[in-house]
């Protein structure tokens, strides 16, 4: 000690010999890792002087079962408590206190603590695996929730969250496997990458009604969820943003999303309805990639850039797209009659029909008469059939007032991914 007034960082590190730990009345710090892996200490007492306790004072003691933080305590830093596997009870004394990350994670017994009602953010990964932890008052005044802040609680069935929050960090509550509702204040505006992946018993979410963004994997694998209003403020949604909702049967993408990124709905089973915003502009082909019950795809005309191979769940049966074309970059505008390059693959097989719509907003280089065209392509259910039918040039010819429709083949071979189809849209002399 110094003068008295300090332990030093590291002092009693790894102290087997030390069981019941009164730290003397004056001590008004702890040094980092000073009590680093006393694997046998089951009892401590912190007195009113400690006014600082640091990163890792007390990690992995592993027989502490209950701590109480005096009221003079004003910052715990970072992972002073992590991996006190058996502690079960934290009680914190004082008003004001800032808690570093990762104070309490991997306490796996912890069963009960309570958080100053002045604390403003939960720092990352606070209570990242206390598997145990069943439930938790975050206090009116938090507007922050770190990143992992309650990942991997598998105890933890509800938590409210304060109507001040406007901040919910990546992967907040994932892995929370008993999760069965959540409601999210008005005050978020973007739900983070993977919030909640794996929360397979999240059933009922409610989300805030000024939300602007959904993160890459927000709601990944939450396999009870069956629907799920999104309000009309957000303009993106991330890859997997609803990946593997297998339960999830119906939900709205609203008016003002602009942007779809790979695999939303992706491994979504009971997903049966396809329609688009109307005002997107940016997709991925793969937005649908296994939602093997979803029947009809309906591409509104605002679209101006596809990417992605297609990728399309085996029971569709009819597609609606603008009179667009796949290139070799796999990017799609049209902006005058042009070539329609469709590629088909196996998971095109069960297609029955394109409905090739005029392009809204877009002004050809000169003005045809255009209609909704329909295209079967009944004989293209089994692959092995473009071979045999289309190997030469067929004429369509009563596909819309002033329009020629042209179907051929190329590159015809055996191999799905190289296989072509082009479709010529040409304007008809009278």
């Amino acid at each position: 000690m110094d003068n008295e007034k300090r332990i030093r960082g590291s002092q009693y590190e790894g102290d087997e010999s030390l069981l019941s730990v009164r730290i003397p009345n004056g001590i008004l710090s702890i040094g980092d890792f000073a009590y680093e892996r006393c694997c046998n200490m089951h009892s401590l007492r912190i007195p009113d002087s400690v006014e600082y306790i640091g990163t890792g004072a007390f990690h992995e003691c592993s027989k502490l079962k209950r701590i109480v933080i005096p009221s003079s305590v004003k910052e715990l830093s970072a992972f002073v408590f992590r991996k006190c596997s058996r502690l079960e009870r934290v009680q914190i004394m004082g008003d004001s206190i800032i808690l570093g990350p990762e104070v309490f994670s991997y306490c796996w017994s912890l069963r009960e603590i309570n958080l100053p009602s002045t604390i403003t953010e939960i720092p990352n990964g606070i209570f990242w695996g206390c598997d145990q932890l069943t439930k938790i008052d975050l206090g009116a005044n938090v507007v922050s929730i770190g990143d992992n802040a309650f990942c991997e609680c598998e105890a933890l069935e509800n938590i409210t969250l304060p109507p001040a929050l406007e901040h919910i960090g990546k992967e907040v509550f994932s892995g929370c496997i008993n999760l069965r509702r959540i409601e999210i204040p008005d005050g978020v505006t973007i739900i983070h990458e993977g919030s909640f992946t794996g929360c397979v018993k999240l059933k009922c979410v409610i989300l805030s009604r000024k939300l602007c963004e959904i993160q890459n994997n927000a709601f990944l694998s939450c396999i009870k969820l069956d629907a799920i209003d999104i309000p009309d403020t957000v303009s993106h949604i991330g890859s997997q943003a609803f990946g593997f909702c297998v339960k999830l049967r119906h939900i709205n993408i609203p008016t003002s999303v602009i942007s779809l990124s790979s695999d939303i709905f992706k491994g979504n089973k009971r997903l049966k309805s396809g329609r688009l915003p109307p005002n997107l502009i940016d997709l991925n082909f793969q937005v649908f990639d296994g939602a093997v019950k979803l029947n009809n795809l309906y591409f509104p005309d605002s679209i101006r850039e596809i990417t992605g191979d297609p990728c399309l769940p085996v029971d569709i049966n009819t597609i609606s797209i603008p009179s667009v074309y796949f290139d070799e970059q796999e990017r799609v505008r049209l902006d005058s009659l042009d070539t329609c390059y469709i590629r088909f693959n196996d998971d095109f097989c069960g297609v029955s029909e394109f409905i090739i719509r005029e392009l809204q907003g877009v002004e050809p280089k000169e003005e045809p008469d255009y209609e909704i065209t329909r295209v079967s392509v009944n004989e293209l259910k089994i692959f092995e059939r473009i071979l045999l039918v289309l190997q030469s040039v067929f004429d369509i010819n009563s596909v819309g007032s002033g329009l020629e429709l042209t179907v051929e083949l190329i590159w015809p071979c055996l191999s799905y991914e190289n296989a072509k189809v082009a479709i010529d849209i040409e304007e008809v002399d009278d």
